[in-house]
């Protein structure tokens, strides 16, 4: 009997980074059970990665939100696939795919990772973008998963999604994870920050920037280390020439992930001054290994992060009060220690396997409910 074929749609280029950690994750996870063909705007080394995985990819242009020949053309390969159900992951993914399932009188599940009107700042574009979630929920998705449940609240408080429709599946972590955190022994005066994560605006790098110049003033002796790259990178090493912390900062570049373990099992503090999260998978990482985390009070961050307990919220754009934390933890080892394990023990909660079977849950439960309407 052969595989029901799922199609998973993204129009953000993926390459590296949260929801390409989550797509390789269902692959490993689900990949006997289900064929998956992925469509969308794809890049190294998630391509490598997925091909080495058996994973069939078709590249697609760059689409915008509404882009007629898009549509048509995921419309076309989504019947001449002979796809069973499409699973889409982004905004414009979301909409184009959902859409074009719904033309070719298919079955579709939408993961919400980063809600489109977290985005925008004119309230007009907001309400616009929220009409249209709430219309392709109702009209074009069968079921949507929530890796957050505070996005979920947020969606169901806006009448955005009926209840029954609205799975919560978290992200998940391997076992590999979850092992004793060892970190090394340094002189008790050096402290190291550690963020991780792609240096763009919506994570908030300049906002480090402009706090790690108020730690830097305070602990002579603490160090930033900032793991990625992006567009911000360059504006993060002018910034810290220009404040006279050059010397404090540490830019390793992008890091597999067995190599980030290893970075935030040598470092005391995690740091996500981002503008907006929905589930980070890298908050969840650094919990897993035992480090105290510093926090946006934006998304899916509380989550995670139970304030004077696992680590501390600061309010987003406010480098003041993210410097305040940061030196607050940087003063205390004792508080690092005992917020890291509280954190380390929250983590275990959020296992890949719940979060494989959850998914494999949705599927089956949208598959079989299509099958019995036809």
């Amino acid at each position: 009997m052969s595989k029901p074929r799922i199609a998973v749609i993204s129009f953000s280029p993926l390459a590296a980074g949260g929801i390409e950690t989550h797509l390789l994750q269902l692959f490993h996870g689900l990949g006997k059970e289900y064929e998956f063909r992925v469509l969308g705007t794809l890049a190294e080394p998630f391509l490598s990665i997925a091909g080495e995985l058996g994973i069939k990819c078709t590249v697609l242009p760059p689409a915008s939100k509404i882009d007629a020949p898009s549509f048509l053309r995921l419309r076309s390969e989504l019947i001449s696939q002979g796809i069973r159900l499409v699973h889409t992951h982004d905004t414009r993914g979301g909409l184009l795919g959902r859409m074009a399932a719904r033309a070719a009188g298919l079955p579709a599940v939408h993961t919400v990772h980063t809600p489109s009107f977290f985005l925008p700042v004119n309230p007009w574009i907001i309400r616009v973008y929220r009409l249209a979630e709430a219309l392709l929920n109702r009209h074009a998705t069968d079921r949507v998963i929530f890796v957050s449940k505070t996005i979920r609240q947020v969606y169901l408080d806006g009448r955005l999604i009926r209840p029954e429709k609205a799975a919560l599946i978290p992200n998940g972590l391997e076992a590999e994870w979850f092992g004793s955190a060892v970190h090394i022994l340094r002189p008790e005066s050096e402290v190291r920050f550690l963020y991780v994560g792609r240096m763009a605006r919506e994570k908030g790098i300049e906002n480090l920037a402009a706090a790690f110049e108020i730690v830097a003033g305070r602990l002579p002796a603490a160090r930033l280390l900032a793991a990625g790259e992006g567009p911000k990178r360059g504006e993060l090493l002018s910034a810290a020439e220009t404040g006279g912390w050059r010397n404090q900062l540490d830019l390793p570049g992008l890091q597999t992930r067995g190599k980030i373990r290893e970075t935030m099992h040598a470092a005391d503090v995690f740091v996500l001054p981002s503008d907006f999260e929905s589930f980070s998978y890298t908050l969840l990482e650094a919990m897993a290994c035992g480090l105290p985390c510093i926090a946006t009070d934006a998304g899916g961050n509380r989550d995670l992060v139970e304030p004077e307990r696992t680590g501390l919220l600061v309010p987003r754009r406010n480098p003041a009060m993210l410097a305040e934390a940061m030196i607050r933890l940087g003063e205390n080892p004792e508080l690092r220690a005992s917020m890291g394990r509280e954190g380390a023990l929250r983590a275990r909660e959020y296992t890949l396997q719940r979060m494989i079977d959850g998914t494999r849950s949705v599927y089956s439960e949208v598959l079989a409910g299509r099958s019995a309407a036809g």
